[in-house]
């Protein structure tokens, strides 16, 4: 196969590739466009190796499936530490009081006295956040 042909090739498929590989990737675009560079590239680098038993866009699918799965078996998962400070909003040592008073201040002041539910001006989680760094 020639470098026109296989340009040709591509150009045909490129789209419904691009919108397989979303699928997989549940709408993550930039995932899927990073899994369909390595198909393509994969696929220009063994493109000599196509005999044309099945079909081109069968052959690519195939290809950019399998980056897919080694997509996700090279990753490794991301564990959160507990007593990290991307994990809890207060401190792991925080008196439980501060807990509450917290708390009391997110429903009666924010959401009570400022919109009720669905109509706050402020999420009461980050204006309790927030009282609790300024006060402590």
């Amino acid at each position: 196969m020639t470098q026109e042909q296989f340009i040709d090739l591509v150009r045909t498929e490129q789209e419904p590739l691009r919108r397989f590989l979303l699928a997989l990737c549940s709408g993550d675009s930039a995932l899927a466009d990073d899994i369909a560079q390595e198909a393509l590239i994969r696929a220009y680098v063994s493109s000599g190796s196509f005999l044309g038993r099945s079909k081109f866009k069968t052959w690519l699918f195939r290809i950019a499936y399998n980056c897919y799965i080694d997509n996700f078996r090279k990753k490794t998962p991301q564990r959160v530490d507990p007593a990290g400070s991307e994990a809890l909003n207060l401190p792991s040592g925080a008196p439980w009081w501060l807990a509450v008073v917290g708390s009391a201040f997110a429903i009666v002041i924010v959401k009570g006295l400022f919109g009720g539910l669905g109509d706050n001006f402020i999420n009461p989680a980050l204006a309790a956040r927030a009282v609790l760094l300024a006060s402590w």
